[in-house]
């Protein structure tokens, strides 16, 4: 009777004790599954972290392929820019050319009518002559040098005389050589300036080197980028290794608390063993419980490997001149 009251006593003993060790079993599931949470507070899905660094360094590569397309869109526009000028310039100064072509075609047909005409280069008709080329330049525009009193005075008697056939044929290929000279000087001008525009966008494509800025600034993006990848990489082990260490921790205390229990039992054991001189026998048995517990046993430390491990990661811009007012000479022909 008394080793049947003993082994119901010991039966209620474990059935209390497992019912402790399932409500402990059960708080560890509950945080188990909190560990799912970050420090954040987010909850983990499988694979996440994979799918956010291989976000990120698309993102980037898109970004750096922007960039560089960008700079490259600007360069060839700052080239074209260079060759539409090299071609307005060419073409400038091809009708500059087939400009001066054609006054110099009017200076000898002048001449050729002076032979025509038989006048001498020392003659008073061609010293009147170009004396009235003088003052028609002028009066179109084209000046040239200040009139001498000699050359007023003699201008004021021309403006009294007849102009001989000789010298009107030769004031109208004057006047349409003074206006292809006005074409031909602002083509001139315009030259300079492509000149200028071309040598000032030469110079702005050397400074400013796009495509070299691009490729560096490419470069940054993907190393920043890359940095960050870093960062969400140790992130992610972080969490990983706080979870096994949350795991470990969390076996060592099942193990702690299964110790708890088998010594609570056996130390009820021999407490009911006392009570009985019939349960010395007993006695071997709390001895194998006690060798068994002892096989279990293991001690928990704080492994220092975690943080170890994490330190290690992260350890990474029409004047007309004066003189001759009141001389009116009519030399349109």
């Amino acid at each position: 009777m008394v080793i049947q009251k003993t082994e119901q006593s010991l039966q209620a003993v474990q059935n209390v004790n497992l019912q402790k060790s399932a409500g402990k079993r059960n708080r560890r599931a509950q945080n188990a599954q909190n560990t799912k949470k970050n420090v954040d507070g987010r909850f983990l899905i499988a694979g996440s972290s994979k799918e956010q660094i291989e976000k990120k360094r698309k993102l980037a590569q898109k970004q750096a392929m922007k960039l560089v397309k960008d700079a490259f869109s600007g360069d060839q526009a700052t080239k074209q820019n260079i060759e539409d000028l090299k071609a307005q310039k060419a073409e400038k100064v091809a009708a500059y050319q087939e400009k001066m072509q054609q006054i110099g075609n009017i200076s000898a047909e002048k001449e050729k009518l002076r032979e025509t005409y038989g006048i001498a280069k020392d003659s008073q008709e061609q010293k009147d002559l170009d004396l009235l080329e003088k003052y028609q330049n002028n009066k179109l525009g084209i000046f040239s040098d200040d009139f001498s009193k000699e050359e007023i005075d003699r201008l004021k008697e021309l403006a009294n005389e007849p102009r001989t056939e000789y010298q009107k044929q030769v004031l109208a290929l004057n006047g349409k050589k003074a206006a292809l000279q006005s074409d031909a000087d602002l083509m001139q001008q315009q030259i300079m300036v492509l000149t200028q525009n071309q040598s000032d966008a030469k110079i702005d494509q050397l400074k400013s080197q796009d495509m070299l800025k691009a490729g560096d600034a490419a470069e940054e993006i993907k190393k920043a980028a890359s940095d960050e990848i870093v960062g969400m990489a140790l992130a992610d082990a972080k969490e990983k290794l706080d979870k096994e260490l949350e795991e470990k921790k969390e076996e060592a205390e099942k193990k702690a608390e299964e110790k708890a229990e088998q010594d609570e039992r056996i130390e009820k054991a021999k407490e009911e063993r006392k009570e009985s001189r019939e349960m010395i026998e007993g006695d071997l048995d709390a001895e194998k419980l006690q060798a068994d517990a002892s096989l279990r046993k293991q001690s928990v430390t704080q492994s220092e490997e975690t943080t170890q491990r994490i330190n290690q990661i992260m350890k990474k811009n029409n004047l007309i001149n004066e003189d001759l007012k009141g001389i009116e000479i009519d030399v349109n022909f």
